[in-house]
């Protein structure tokens, strides 16, 4: 996904983490959307070891789902598979969502289907097999305002010897 740059010169200090071409991080805003629905993106004065992963484990986004979402490292249970998508859905990563969702259920996802603003999530119980899994968790999002929750119970299945989100089951 192309991110769009503000005009304004960057102010944060070169970093080696999550680096834009200009070797500045960059930060994304929920609440900055453009008109087109695609995500602006801002300079801050932060690095990826500072920001807290969203996923809700309270480890920094760099020991946490970060690792996963940059391709450096893959998870190696559905619970984490699931707080590392959310990460994602979090950040706007939509080559990460595809690739950990299984091909066969995978829809078209395109920039639109990541406007949510997600704000926690709540994993409420993961049990795994040796191969599948099953992990019920609450992810709140923001509406006009208000914090909403989706309560989910999701299928994980081993696909080429790694975790994939399969579908929702029914309840």
């Amino acid at each position: 996904m192309d991110s769009i740059q503000h005009s304004k010169p960057p102010t944060c200090p070169p970093t080696d983490e999550t680096a834009s071409p200009r070797g500045f991080r960059i930060c994304r805003s929920p609440s900055s959307i453009a008109n087109d629905g695609l995500r602006n993106t801002t300079t801050c004065n932060t690095t990826m070891s500072d920001v807290k992963c969203p996923c809700g484990s309270g480890l920094p986004l760099k020991r946490c789902c970060g690792p996963f979402l940059d391709g450096t490292a893959y998870p190696d249970s559905a619970e984490t598979l699931m707080r590392s998508r959310f990460t994602a859905f979090t950040r706007g990563n939509l080559p990460y969502l595809r690739k950990t969702w299984d091909p066969n259920t995978c829809p078209e996802l395109t920039p639109d289907d990541l406007q949510t603003q997600w704000t926690r999530l709540e994993v409420l119980r993961s049990t795994q097999a040796a191969d599948k899994a099953i992990v019920e968790f609450r992810a709140w999002y923001r509406d006009n305002g208000t914090e909403q929750a989706m309560h989910e119970i999701s299928l994980f299945k081993l696909h080429k010897k790694r975790w994939v989100y399969v579908a929702p089951l029914q309840g």
